[in-house]
C-alpha cells in the first residue's frame, strides 16, 4: 500500500478490525507521527544549566546523604509549588 492510495475510511475501516487491547497502542503511534510531524523538538539544556547540575556542591561532608537529599527535594517542592501559585 502506497501513500497515494490510502483514504481516510480505509484506514478507519482497519482500524475497527483490530482488537480494543490494541488501539491504544495505535493512539499512541498517531500521536508520535503529530508529534513528529509538527516540527517540534525538546529543548536540551546546555552542560551546566539543569538546576540539578552542582547540587551536591555545598554539601558539607559528614551530613547524612539522606536527611539532605530529603532537603534538597522539599527545597525542590517549595520552589514547583511557589511557581504553581505565581
Amino acid at each position: 500500500m502506497t501513500a497515494q492510495n490510502v483514504s481516510l475510511d480505509a484506514l478507519v475501516e482497519r482500524l475497527a478490525q483490530l482488537p480494543k487491547q490494541d488501539l491504544l497502542e495505535v493512539h499512541r503511534f498517531v500521536e508520535y507521527l503529530t508529534f513528529r510531524s509538527s516540527g517540534r523538538q525538546r529543548r536540551r539544556n546546555k552542560k551546566g544549566q539543569h538546576p540539578g547540575f552542582g547540587m551536591w556542591a555545598k554539601k558539607l561532608e559528614g551530613v547524612d546523604s539522606a536527611k539532605y537529599t530529603l532537603m534538597l527535594r522539599q527545597q525542590a517542592a517549595r520552589r514547583a509549588n511557589a511557581r504553581v501559585l505565581d
